[in-house]
């Protein structure tokens, strides 16, 4: 452009056309740690360098060059969402040749980007909008933008509105996606947002409760010690999960069930007999079926119990003559675990899959976990590795 034109004979419309490709330049070639540091922080690459003595070559003069070399980091910046930088570095703008266009240039961004965030909010209300208008505004105020302040502050208040109806609309996990941004920008000694943040967990964890949910409510509630009702509320609901699944506790319930007990939870003793009582489901199926030749396969569920588990033994009763099997396992089984077995007899006289027999599943203390009574399934058993 500047070889079919020269830059003093230029149009006002010819040098905004001719500057906006050369800042485009800079631009592309501005970097945070290659090239030659300029006064702005920022570094210029060798192209960016070279350009910018070629088109002073070609007419343009050192001001202008320097002006379009501070324009484009200035872009540069803008194009990285570093607002509040491209803002402190106008200050090189000032005493240049177009530098009024210029600053008007950067203050137009800011307006438009401005409107922007605000239209994306109110259109479309999600977390990511949120904490990005947040972000922008934010850095504004850093800058001292003119109104800044204002902007922010209304920005602000739109999101803690919508966060509040998310909150009373029951949407408690969207409103606490919005609370824990508005905390990164609350100010120095404010609290009503994080007040609402656990006002939030505490109703999500009575929502929880309410849906029987009791091991959430009771995760939930412990991360809120202190607030309202939340300390008692929790051994509530641990109280409640640890007698629902009192005879197949999991690991989840001997924890709670230790807290109970070291805080004295009325029926914790109690529910410490249960948990602590073996009980097991049996369940029974064909291994083979040929003439004389039978096998059935047995699996027991082994739950609850202490911790140092126990071992299984079977006792296998032909009610028609009253004659038993028995059987020990020689491993150790513990809560949620399971034994199998097989019973295997070759006699066409007895009929594993027709007569009636009593099955009865002992713990190592004599107790009885499990019984069963009638002819072994002929069934198969469901591999429980493709469960």
């Amino acid at each position: 452009m500047l070889q079919m034109w020269p830059y003093e004979k230029m149009t006002d419309e010819q040098k905004k056309q001719f500057r906006g490709i050369a800042e485009t330049m800079i631009c592309k070639c501005t970097s945070d740690d290659t090239g030659e540091l300029q006064d702005t922080g920022l570094y210029l690459g060798q192209a960016a360098l070279t350009y910018l003595s070629e088109i002073q070559d070609l007419g343009v003069d050192a001001r202008t060059a320097e002006e379009i070399a501070v324009s484009g980091q200035i872009q540069y910046l803008i194009y990285e969402n570093r607002w509040d930088e491209a803002l402190a570095i106008r200050k090189y703008l000032k005493g240049m040749p177009d530098e009024a266009e210029e600053l008007e240039a950067v203050t137009k961004a800011c307006v438009e980007k401005s409107e922007k965030w605000t239209r994306n909010f109110q259109q479309l209300p999600t977390p990511y909008n949120a904490e990005s208008g947040l972000k922008f505004f934010s850095q504004l105020v850093r800058a001292d933008y003119e109104g800044a302040e204002t902007l922010f502050r209304t920005y602000y208040e739109s999101v803690l509105a919508c966060a509040d109806a998310k909150k009373d609309e029951g949407a408690y996990n969207e409103a606490i996606k919005f609370y824990e941004i508005l905390a990164d920008y609350e100010a120095p000694g404010e609290t009503a947002v994080a007040e609402k943040t656990l006002e939030v967990d505490y109703l999500k964890a009575q929502q929880a409760a309410s849906k029987e949910l009791y091991d959430e409510a009771a995760d939930l509630f412990a991360n809120i010690p202190g607030y309202k009702e939340a300390d008692q509320k929790r051994l509530d609901a641990e109280y409640s999960y640890c007698t629902l699944v009192q005879e197949t506790p999991d690991e989840k319930a001997y924890s709670y069930l230790d807290h109970l007990l070291s805080e004295n939870y009325s029926g914790a003793e109690e529910l410490r007999d249960i948990m602590s009582t073996w009980h097991a489901r049996i369940e029974t199926g064909m291994g083979y079926l040929v003439g004389a030749e039978q096998a059935a396969m047995i699996r027991i569920r082994i739950s609850g119990g202490t911790r140092d588990g126990t071992h299984v033994r079977l006792v296998i009763t032909r009610q028609a003559n009253g004659e038993s099997r028995s059987w020990t396992s020689e491993e150790v089984f513990k809560n949620g675990e399971y034994c199998e077995t097989t019973v295997q007899i070759s006699s066409l006289e007895e009929k594993l899959f027709e007569e009636t027999y009593i099955v009865e599943v002992y713990a190592d203390d004599g107790t009885l976990m499990a019984s069963i009574t009638g002819p072994f399934s002929m069934g198969f058993l469901q591999d429980l590795s493709e469960s």
